[in-house]
């Protein structure tokens, strides 16, 4: 697993490239999504040869469905009848990733 600094350089990275171009879009109508797309493709290439399934999907769900943790989407998971939440916030999300970490090169 990367080192947390440098998830942490990669996402918000990924974060400020995206709510730039919104910006942009929303305030002079200027269309970057093909420019912004060369970005996700990188880092997913890269997470996608970094991660597992499992992995990936959290990554996902994080950055586009819950938009980088600000989409206000909750995420829990039980055990032992107790609930926790997670994947709340970047540092929680990391802790989900290891989590599901697995021996298949990805430590």
């Amino acid at each position: 697993m990367i080192p947390f600094k440098d998830f942490k350089t990669i996402v918000e990275t990924l974060q400020k490239a995206s709510d730039t171009s919104s910006e942009l879009y929303n305030k002079y109508g200027i269309d970057l999504m093909n420019y912004e797309n060369n970005y996700h493709t990188l880092i997913e290439l890269f997470l996608s040869n970094s991660f597992n399934e499992v992995q990936n999907h959290w990554f996902s769900w994080y950055v586009y469905e819950n938009d980088f943790g600000r989409g206000n989407l909750d995420a829990s998971m039980t055990e032992n009848g107790v609930t926790t939440k997670i994947a709340y916030d970047l540092e929680s999300l990391y802790e989900v990733l290891k989590e599901y970490e697995t021996d298949k090169g990805n430590n």
